[in-house]
């Protein structure tokens, strides 16, 4: 069988992926001429490059996902890089609906972020993601 660059590269996609069970075969993948688009990667990798930071030991990490700037507008990786629309984000204003309290802790799981839902239903939480950032090297045991 002669070498598919096609169903080579949906094989290397779904060894990524590494799906539970059978999701789709790389070769009904290439014969429904679904095409892994690669010509953006290195603008996408640049970005990716570029929101990351040195911090004080000289380490390359992550700045913040989402926090406030200076001034008060939504700043971070969620930003930068994925690009979320920063009029459906929440950072000070979250709804008391997107806290839980923990009694057996005594203790309150509150986000620091939400991204809203564009068209929220009746009922239904108004948010589609909710963030908590914790300091760099924190024990999340404690």
């Amino acid at each position: 069988m002669a070498f598919d660059p096609v169903v080579a590269a949906h094989k290397q996609w779904l060894g990524y992926l590494q799906p539970n069970g059978l999701v789709v075969a790389p070769q009904v993948l290439a014969d429904k001429q679904v095409i892994i688009d690669r010509t953006g990667m290195a603008a996408l990798q640049t970005g990716f490059l570029e929101a990351l930071r040195q911090d004080d030991d000289g380490e390359t990490t992550f700045g913040p996902f989402l926090a406030p700037g200076l001034d008060g507008k939504p700043k971070g990786l969620a930003l930068e890089f994925l690009d979320w629309p920063k009029d459906l984000i929440d950072i000070d204003a979250i709804d008391a609906s997107a806290c839980a309290a923990l009694p057996e802790l005594d203790a309150e799981l509150r986000p620091t972020a939400a991204l809203r839902h564009p068209k929220p239903a009746d009922g239904n939480s108004p948010y589609v993601l909710l963030t908590k950032e914790i300091g760099h090297g924190k024990d999340l045991d404690k």
